[in-house]
């Protein structure tokens, strides 16, 4: 090749290469545009990042609680602060019923409280009105030609007996009526192993433990008696036993009453008489037996050891081992009241009662019972001396009822009964009974024992004492006396005395009232209140024919009652149900309340927690999105600085070279110029990044080192 051919080639070599670097150049500019427009992006995006992200989180966790079947937190508080609102309400209606409850509850008590003064009212209505029909008696068949019966007794079997005499008094045969029913009678007459008939009286009935029957009486005439006791086993054959005196001989006089002591040993009561010339002495006489066939006379004595003289009407043995006798001491002219005890039934110590102005009691004391509430009632006669005998300052003469009380059989307070015009009740009182209610029933007589009137005298405490004056169903007084008293088979009320008596009025009667509640149990026991009177009820039906003026009133007055209480009383369960049920369901809303008010403030608690971290995590999520930002920036701004370098270099090349091709001594320059020399000159190896991109906690580092720097820079 010329030399000339060799300098044009190398121009046009050098041509090309300059084109070529142009052509680098524009490649590197381009894409340096690209990276100024990716920067642009990612700044952008960037800002857009810091707007959308972080309430986009917060809507992935709404979406996320969604899609699991949940609330959103809020929607959640809103929905448990509702459910207290509604809950508080149900509260508030529970509490307004629960106080209408009340009220209504306390409303049907005081209806209840009212049926209860009502129901006392009953009871004393009923009191009079049962106490009534104790004056409706009715003399019963048969009756000897003499009628006089001294005791009633209902026997093991079941069989109703009473025993006095038949015939007058001069001669006088024991006769002993018997009935099952109390309305139709057989008569018993005891007689003697030669077919005779035993004469005397029989006073008094027993029952030993081992259910023998026991009559006790005299033989013989009256003015003449030896004592006398007749036993039997079943009430229709009756055996007589004559007890001796220590002399072997019989005893003279005549037995008035038995008792069985807790230890089953028998004791009879009565008199032993002296007859000297035309006078008769008594002295108080008891007998003691273990079987009811051997008996052994008992002396009692005063404190001086001699006899003690008198008569001993009653027998009575205590359910505390103590054995009482009754009657009077001294003559029977000036007889003076006297109460015997003993704890063994051989000593006996007497108990003589005075006056309020200390002076003996004259009369005589017939009867003693152990009342129910534990004290002791004697009953019997005090005789007038024509001085003030009750501290009222009118004069007393004559026989007048008297009742003796003691709680402890030591003192004894005297009791004169009253009749309804207020003065002093003459009379005297022969027998005592305790009804199936508690009642005490006084039996004997009124007026003077020649022209006597059938009386009884009711106590429910032994203190107060009224007086029933006996009628027949015509309404008048009935004459004679009433000595005994027994409960029959059938429940009527039987008197032994001038005849033998028959109650109008069952002893169910007294049972009624004894039914009726006395005291606060009835409000626990409402049926037995219900059971009570509608028995009251049924009495007065069936008596009613006895009963005074005022049933009618009582009966519409206990059915209004009965009906009154059963309807207050079903309400009041219905009301205590309910309030029951409502104090049960408040209690329950209340807890319920509690727990979703607890658990409204735990979720409330839990939200502004959550709240806390939702902005700690927008916050860092912005922290995060301008690191990454800054991080990719970087790394393109970089890249951009590196292309325009390139760009710039390629250029530059470029340029040279056309410029070298270009100019006169190119040739000579050109001709010293080798590949590596060109390809040193072309390469741009000398161009770099100036520097690798941190990451973006790097530059976060270094902010903080320089902030710090800083701060202790001077």
């Amino acid at each position: 090749m010329s030399e000339g051919q060799q300098s044009g080639g190398s121009a046009a070599v050098v041509n090309e290469i300059a084109a070529w670097c142009e052509d680098r150049a524009k490649e590197l500019g381009t894409e340096a545009s690209r990276q100024f427009r990716l920067i642009v992006v990612i700044v952008v995006i960037g800002l857009i990042l810091l707007l959308v992200l972080p309430p986009l989180i917060g809507q992935i966790d709404f979406l996320t609680t969604r899609l699991f079947g949940g609330a959103p937190p809020m929607q959640s508080l809103e929905n448990a602060e509702g459910a207290v609102r509604r809950l508080g309400d149900q509260v508030a209606e529970s509490q307004a019923r629960f106080e209408d409850l009340d009220g209504e509850l306390s409303s049907i008590r005081e209806g209840l409280q009212n049926h209860a003064d009502r129901r006392n009212r009953l009871l004393g209505q009923a009191d009079s009105l049962m106490s009534a029909p104790l004056a409706l008696w009715q003399p019963q068949e048969p009756a000897g030609p003499f009628g006089r019966w001294a005791d009633v007794m209902v026997a093991p079997d079941g069989s109703l007996l009473t025993a006095g005499l038949e015939g007058d008094s001069t001669n006088a045969e024991i006769l002993i009526l018997r009935s099952d029913d109390g309305q139709s009678w057989s008569s018993l007459r005891p007689i003697e192993t030669s077919g005779a008939r035993l004469k005397g009286w029989v006073n008094a009935f027993a029952t030993a433990s081992d259910n023998t029957l026991l009559a006790a009486g005299f033989e013989g005439a009256i003015n003449s008696p030896k004592v006398l006791i007749l036993r039997s086993g079943n009430g229709l054959n009756w055996l007589p036993i004559r007890p001796l005196n220590t002399e072997g001989e019989r005893l003279q006089g005549w037995l008035s009453s038995f008792a069985v002591a807790t230890d089953n040993t028998l004791f009879a009561a009565g008199s032993e008489n002296r007859i000297l010339e035309e006078t008769v002495d008594e002295f108080h006489l008891i007998l003691r037996s273990e079987n009811g066939e051997n008996w052994s006379a008992i002396h009692p004595k005063d404190d001086q050891g001699e006899r003690l003289r008198g008569r001993l009407n009653s027998l009575t043995a205590t359910t505390d081992g103590l054995l009482l006798a009754t009657g009077y001491e001294g003559d029977f002219r000036k007889a003076e009241v006297v109460i015997l005890s003993s704890v063994d039934g051989q000593t006996w110590s007497a108990v003589r009662p005075t006056t309020t102005q200390g002076e003996r009691l004259r009369g005589d004391l017939s009867a003693l019972l152990f009342a129910p509430d534990g004290s002791r009632i004697a009953v019997g006669t005090e005789v007038g001396t024509g001085r003030p005998q009750d501290g009222t300052g009118a004069e007393a003469s004559g026989a007048y009822t008297l009742i003796l009380r003691s709680v402890n059989g030591q003192s004894w307070l005297p009791i004169r009964p009253q009749n309804p015009e207020g003065g002093r009740l003459k009379g005297g009182l022969t027998g005592i009974f305790a009804t199936p209610s508690g009642a005490l029933l006084a039996a004997g007589y009124e007026g003077d024992f020649g022209d006597p009137r059938f009386l009884l005298l009711r106590s429910e405490d032994g203190l107060s004492w009224s007086p029933i004056r006996a009628e027949n169903v015509a309404g008048e007084r009935l004459a004679g006396w009433i000595t005994a008293l027994e409960v029959g088979p059938d429940g009527y009320l039987f008197g032994a005395g001038s005849q033998v008596w028959r109650s109008s009025v069952t002893g169910e009667a007294n049972e009624a009232l004894r039914n009726l509640p006395r005291d606060g149990s009835w409000q626990e026991n409402p049926e037995r209140v219900t059971q009570a009177l509608n028995g009251l009820l049924s009495i007065i039906s069936q008596h009613g024919s006895g009963y005074p003026e005022g049933t009618a009133k009582l009966r519409d007055s206990a059915r209004e009652t009965i009906s009154a209480w059963d309807r207050d009383r079903e309400s009041e369960a219905r009301v205590v149900t309910l309030h029951s049920d409502a104090v049960v369901a408040l209690k329950q809303q209340e807890d319920t309340l509690m727990n979703v008010q607890e658990g409204t403030e735990l979720l409330a608690r839990a939200l502004t927690d959550a709240d806390e971290l939702r902005r700690a995590s927008r916050i860092a999520t912005r922290i995060a999105v301008v690191a990454l930002l800054i991080y990719l920036v970087q790394i393109v701004v970089n890249r951009y600085r590196y292309l325009q370098r390139m760009e710039g270099f390629y250029r530059a090349r470029a340029q040279a070279l056309r410029l070298m091709a270009a100019a006169p001594q190119a040739e000579a320059a050109l001709k010293d110029i080798t590949i590596t020399d060109l390809m040193l000159a072309l390469s741009p190896d000398g161009i770099g990044f100036d520097k690798s991109a941190d990451p973006p906690t790097q530059n976060m580092m270094n902010i903080f080192r320089e902030a710090l720097r800083r701060e202790k820079t001077p």
